[in-house]
């Protein structure tokens, strides 16, 4: 009896040992497997794209984590210390900012509030070009002209492009003579066939600056003719730069256009044409208002203005090696003319010649998204990208430097829009740009096996 007892236990060891061997087998295959499937994470392949409906979702979290940096149409400080400039400017408010990234490089006393004169035609014709965006309107069609968009009926200080009764005229036509000329009356003439009145049109008008984030801007009329019309440098500049980048195209076809003769033999009316029969001629040729096309390297627009209440305002844009900048003063001295363009070119060239000469863009032509494996994880892998657009205005001359600083392996699980590594812009000791780069996509926890794979790395 004690033998069988014997025997019996001795074979329960026997089994109990041969579970042990065939258990440790299994656990140390599982940890060997897991072993070399850790030593394999850094090969992990590339993520899959996202889908669209990720890529919407990404857009969403960063709209609403970084307003601010990836809001298009903000004007904001450089991303670095720069000691503010003197420059002997004669206007009462002005401001340089940079079109591609809303820097502002110089202000001087941008938030007084001024009439805009005839900068509010910029508005007039954003409007008027976005509804031909929105296929409203053609620039091709012809206006009809009503009688108080003739010139012979504005006032005798008003500018006009020279309209007279009964002519033929495109809508694009009366754009080139509101940018050219500052015609009062093709303003008129254009807000009237947009809208059907100038009441409507204004309203129109009122409803784009109050959609760029314009508080202190308000019109009462398409021209500019009205004191009641109201900006400040600031706010305007924001609107200028958001036309500018929205149709950029205006700068070649109007604003740099440096002279207007109108009317042509095609525009004129039954009874011009008969006239014209008898040798009378009635063209008129008029030079654009903004004297610095053709004497400020890289000029191409933009608009001027003057009325008694604002002073000489203008608007300056300036292209040089894919760089642009934007100056508007406000306020211009001048008893004539003459002399307030005078003023507006001295105040413009020197605001302008110190932007080129102290900034550049920096444009990164290099992708800076960065495939990080993952561990204890779903997924492989999961893509980092910038969080904002990595332009900026640089310190003209300096060289640039990036530093990725990525971790070499997420661990658990991924957040889509969590900063998870971050990018840095530097010029020998100065960090001039910084950008998170964070998750593309959410990414949850994996399996056992991948916990362990992930203690293990974190063991490694």
């Amino acid at each position: 009896m004690k033998a069988e007892k014997k025997a019996s236990t001795v074979k329960i060891l026997k089994i109990s040992f041969l579970i042990f061997d065939i258990a440790l087998a299994v656990v140390l295959a599982f940890l060997t497997t897991a072993y070399v499937s850790a030593r394999n994470v850094k090969n992990a392949p590339h993520p899959e794209a996202l889908t669209a409906q990720e890529k919407s979702f990404l857009e969403t979290v960063l709209d609403s984590t970084y307003t601010k940096e990836r809001d298009a149409l903000s004007l904001r400080p450089l991303p670095y210390p720069a000691q503010a400039p003197f420059l002997d400017v004669k206007a009462k408010s002005a401001i340089l900012v940079d079109t591609l990234t809303g820097s502002i490089l110089y202000e001087k006393n941008a938030d007084q509030e001024i009439p805009p004169a005839s900068l509010t035609k910029i508005v007039e014709m954003y409007v008027v070009l976005n509804e031909c965006k929105k296929k409203n309107i053609s620039l091709q069609s012809e206006v009809p002209l009503p009688e108080k968009a003739l010139a012979q009926n504005l006032p005798l200080d008003a500018s006009r492009m020279c309209l007279g009764r009964g002519e033929h005229v495109t809508l694009e036509e009366l754009l080139l003579g509101i940018a050219v000329a500052s015609g009062n009356d093709a303003s008129i003439a254009a807000a009237e066939f947009v809208s059907g009145s100038m009441d409507e049109f204004v309203k129109k008008m009122n409803e784009a600056v109050k959609e760029v984030g314009l508080t202190k801007t308000h019109f009462v009329e398409s021209s500019g003719y009205s004191e009641e019309n109201v900006t400040t440098a600031r706010e305007f500049a924001k609107f200028a730069r958001h036309y500018i980048n929205t149709f950029p195209e205006t700068l070649a076809k109007f604003h740099s256009q440096k002279k207007i003769i109108y009317p042509l033999e095609k525009n004129f009316s039954d009874e011009e044409k008969r006239r014209s029969l008898d040798g009378e001629k009635f063209s008129v040729e008029q030079e654009n208002t903004n004297k610095l096309l053709g004497v400020l390297e890289g000029c191409d627009g933009l608009k001027t203005g003057f009325i008694n209440e604002s002073g000489y305002n203008i608007a300056v844009t300036a292209e040089r090696n894919g760089t642009r900048f934007l100056s508007v003063t406000m306020g211009g001295p001048g008893t004539s003319t003459a002399e307030g363009n005078k003023w507006r070119v001295a105040d413009n060239t020197v605001i302008i010649e110190y932007a080129f000469a102290s900034y550049s863009d920096f444009k990164s032509e290099v992708s800076q998204v960065v495939s990080v494996p993952l561990a204890g994880c779903c997924q492989k892998s999961v893509n980092l990208v910038p969080a904002f657009p990595l332009n900026f205005t640089a310190p003209k001359g300096s060289k640039l430097n990036v530093t990725k600083k990525v971790p070499e392996y997420i661990f658990d699980s991924v957040e889509c829009g969590k900063q998870y590594g971050l990018l840095a812009y530097t010029s020998g000791d100065n960090i001039l740009y910084t950008v998170p780069l964070v998750a593309d996509r959410s990414v949850g926890s994996g399996s056992f096996f991948d916990s362990v794979v992930a203690e293990i790395l974190k063991r490694m």
